[in-house]
């Protein structure tokens, strides 16, 4: 899925690119939102937690290409981008 989502966002197709960037927004928002999960998404967070940390790799290139995209190249949904970097930023500070 984040392999799809990864080439989806360098798509030159505008609708594309734009959704594949807000599914990878609702995936993090998704993680932080359930932190305080109910008894019903125990397991669904665990699986969440446990793909997120198998795929931090992904999440980090994700986040270099979303910068790359809105720093060289003519972006012409800037606002689509810039969301889920913001959200890659939060779930991996260090890069």
């Amino acid at each position: 899925l984040l392999l799809s989502l990864q080439e989806g966002i360098a798509s030159p197709d505008l609708i594309v690119s734009t959704q594949c960037c807000s599914a990878i927004d609702r995936l993090i928002s998704y993680r932080f939102n359930s932190i305080t999960p109910k008894e019903k998404d125990q397991n669904s967070l665990a699986n969440m937690e446990h793909h997120v940390k198998e795929n931090m790799d992904k999440f980090t290139n994700i986040s270099v290409m979303l910068m790359r995209r809105l720093l060289f190249e003519d972006c012409q949904n800037q606002w689509s981008v810039s969301r889920p970097l913001f959200s890659c930023v939060i779930l991996n500070p260090e890069v």
